[in-house]
């Protein structure tokens, strides 16, 4: 009998202890991260379980291409920089600890946990239209004001020598390429007005506005 009862309470005290770890790793996680000129984001753990920066990325780096809209360093105080696909992945790996520049099944992740996205297919772009879930709730909760705190902005793209969809469109990059042409990639649109959250397709050489993610493991 004395050996079930001291079973009982350790198989006890290891379920405590189990729950309080799921617990800690489900604490929400926030704080600040700078870029090596010394610029700061906001970070902190959105729904889909990952660390997210809550700001557009504005860390020109050195041997990449990027831009600020308009060329206005006053667009830049508002929705950071533009960049093409090399300079976005590796201006994300500056940071450091873990960073990176978002998957395809990073951003769709994040687009579940609050609602869902919208894609096109077919046998030209855009000729036929998708949608998994509830893609104008994410677009809603996820861009600036929405209730994620996610804040995601409507900073436009640059392509073939000229700007574009300032205030209308925010046009954010994956690392995760199509298949369908060497260089056109996965991109996730959110858009002013009740309209939903957009998987698209950008090229390479085009500039859109650049996010980070990272796992929890280690963050703290």
């Amino acid at each position: 009998m004395r050996k079930i009862i001291i079973r009982s309470i350790l198989m006890l005290v290891a379920f405590t202890i189990m729950l309080s770890c799921q617990k800690e790793e489900l604490q929400p996680v926030s704080g600040i991260v700078t870029d090596p000129d010394g610029e700061e984001y906001a970070f902190k753990s959105m729904n889909d379980g990952r660390i997210w920066l809550l700001e557009n990325l504005n860390y020109g780096i050195k041997g990449y291409k990027s831009t600020w809209y308009d060329y206005d360093p006053a667009n830049a105080e508002i929705y950071g920089r533009l960049y093409n696909f090399d300079a976005a992945k590796a201006a994300c790996e500056a940071l450091g600890n873990g960073w990176q520049l978002p998957t395809n099944e990073e951003w769709a992740a994040l687009a579940y946990a609050y609602g869902g996205y919208g894609y096109h297919y077919g046998t030209s772009w855009g000729s036929e239209y998708g949608e998994h879930g509830d893609a104008k709730a994410a677009n809603k909760a996820l861009r600036k004001n929405g209730s994620s705190g996610f804040s995601a902005l409507l900073g436009g793209m640059y392509a073939g020598g000229q700007y574009f969809c300032l205030n209308e469109t925010g046009f954010y990059w994956s690392s995760t390429g199509t298949g369908r042409t060497a260089n056109s990639v996965f991109v996730y649109k959110f858009r002013s007005g009740d309209r939903p959250l957009i998987r698209g397709i950008g090229r390479m050489n085009e500039w859109y506005s650049c996010r980070c993610v990272r796992d929890r493991d280690g963050e703290i």
